[in-house]
């Protein structure tokens, strides 16, 4: 009798261990597919006002491949160009209110919006080289906290931004000094600053979106447009105009910003590898910029522009005319409501940091590490 209670007892025994494990599978299954869910990537729209082809966007498609390779697949990304899922005019908005969830466009464009945003491209005399401008960015982003607080205000986290080459004039007859100047139509990027340069030296100022430039150009709309010589070969520009000069320096380029509450809802992790990437992205675009300027000069050469020198001293008698960059850009933030303080320290860092790089890197002829 005993021995019969024993088995008794192991054949319950086996019977609750068989139990176990099975509910253990079943709901150990359950969980994964709990867990599977969660890990559902974010996918996320990414939408640029240029075309596909521009000579900047290699480094930028990158970037996302990066952030989607970094993740492990966590985030996935769908990038649309100019004209494919909005107009430019609109990106702002759609990313606000989450339509878009990410947006490459410039700031200038909403100048409004984003006032000390807008005015980091339009002093085009403050910056010597492109290298300058944006080493100037990155100490006013990481000083200045109203940068970013300006596209918090409207639900938008701001990334980081590109660089321009230096802005030189594409036209259709030499542009050598100030006589050359007189009455002509020039495509500039947009703002006061550059209107008022346009006007001190005797032209018109013309702002068109870059969907419109080529066609405006070749219509007599304007009769010459103000770019970077690499936007100048891409956009095909000197199939119109074949002469090139009248340099004006470099400014910042568009900004790279995420819908606020998308940039929140992510973990710690992608948050990082976001950040990470962007600076590499950043240090790419700089030099992807430098050397298409190479490139680009040296086809357009052998496409039959000629490379102008433009009369020094005509040059400043245009910045004489527009204005003191700094006192200007201080008037004009005043202007539009901008916290004093906010001026004062925004102007006195951005005059500082040029001041560094001019001494520091500059002038010993050493090259800046991108950070």
């Amino acid at each position: 009798m005993a021995k019969g209670k024993r088995d008794d007892k192991r054949l319950g025994l086996v019977v609750v261990i068989l139990l176990f494990l099975f509910f253990s599978m079943i709901f150990g299954f359950e969980a994964s597919t709990v867990a599977a869910a969660d890990t559902k990537p974010v996918e996320l729209k990414w939408a640029v006002f240029v075309t596909r082809d521009l000579h900047s966007m290699p480094p930028l498609i990158q970037w996302t491949k990066d952030i989607e390779t970094q993740t492990k697949g966590a985030v996935k990304i769908k990038m649309y160009f100019s004209g494919e899922i909005a107009q430019t005019k609109d990106l702002v908005h759609l990313c606000r209110t989450g339509s878009i969830d990410v947006i490459s466009t410039p700031p200038v464009y909403y100048t409004g919006l984003f006032p000390l945003n807008g005015v980091l491209q339009t002093y085009y005399p403050l910056n010597k080289t492109v290298a300058q401008a944006v080493y100037s960015w990155r100490g006013l982003l990481r000083d200045v906290p109203e940068i970013q607080g300006e596209f918090k205000r409207h639900n938008m986290y701001l990334i980081n931004r590109s660089c321009l080459g230096t802005y030189k004039l594409v036209s259709k007859k030499p542009v050598q000094n100030l006589s050359d100047l007189e009455g002509m139509k020039l495509r500039i990027i947009g703002g006061d600053y550059p209107s008022k340069m346009v006007k001190a030296s005797g032209a018109v100022a013309v702002f068109q979106a870059m969907q419109d430039v080529y066609e405006g150009f070749m219509r007599g709309v304007t009769d010459g447009v103000l770019l970077d010589v690499p936007a100048i070969a891409t956009y095909r520009l000197y199939e119109i105009g074949k002469y090139v000069g009248f340099p004006w320096g470099s400014v910042l380029g568009w900004s790279n910003s995420i819908n606020l509450d998308v940039w929140e809802k992510l973990t710690p992790e992608v948050k990082e590898v976001i950040q990470q990437t962007s600076i590499e992205w950043g240090a790419r675009d700089l030099q992807n910029m430098l050397t298409n300027e190479i490139k680009y000069t040296e086809q357009l050469k052998q496409q039959g522009v000629q490379f102008l020198d433009f009369d020094k001293k005509d040059y400043q008698t245009i910045i004489e005319g527009a204005g003191d960059p700094y006192e200007h850009c201080q008037k004009f933030l005043l202007n539009a409501k901008v916290d004093p303080k906010v001026v004062d320290n925004f102007i006195k860092r951005w005059r500082e940091l040029n001041e560094e790089y001019e001494k520091n890197y500059l002038i010993p002829g050493k090259k800046w590490q991108y950070q």
